[in-house]
């Protein structure tokens, strides 16, 4: 598996409990090489970014030893919109089916999306902010 790296996207979601589908592929962020690795751990992606969004991230015990590297939900959650193409409007986020938006860091999703330096990573997470709550 490549280093750096940390997981994120949809697998990072179902780790935190905030979507109910199981999911087969890793995605990683990595500020190394895109690609994708099969070996007998499955399949894992991973998705190049610039160092400055190469952040908020936390290490997951399992056990002795390090554990591996996870997105934070805020974290996991601008990833995805970050990766993905197009405008996140209501309708979209909704189709996400995001459990648990009440425990978002607010003053985080805030300061995340303004470090990916994207006005569409900025709207949607005004937007989904907003959908948590207020």
């Amino acid at each position: 598996l490549r280093t750096p790296a940390y997981v994120s996207l949809e697998r990072a979601l179902r780790i935190h409990g905030m979507i109910p589908e199981a999911v087969g592929l890793v995605q990683s962020v990595t500020t190394g090489r895109p690609g994708v690795v099969d070996n007998s751990l499955g399949r894992f992606e991973y998705r190049h970014v610039k160092r400055s969004w190469f952040t908020g991230y936390r290490e997951m015990q399992r056990g002795p030893g390090p554990g591996p590297l996870v997105a934070t939900r805020e974290k996991a959650i601008l990833d995805l919109v970050y990766f993905s193409r197009g405008e996140f409007t209501a309708g979209r986020i909704e189709e996400l089916r995001l459990d648990d938006v009440d425990l978002l860091d607010r003053e985080e999703m805030t300061r995340l999306a303004r470090l990916s330096g994207s006005a569409r990573v900025a709207r949607a997470a005004r937007l989904i902010l907003e959908i948590a709550g207020g």
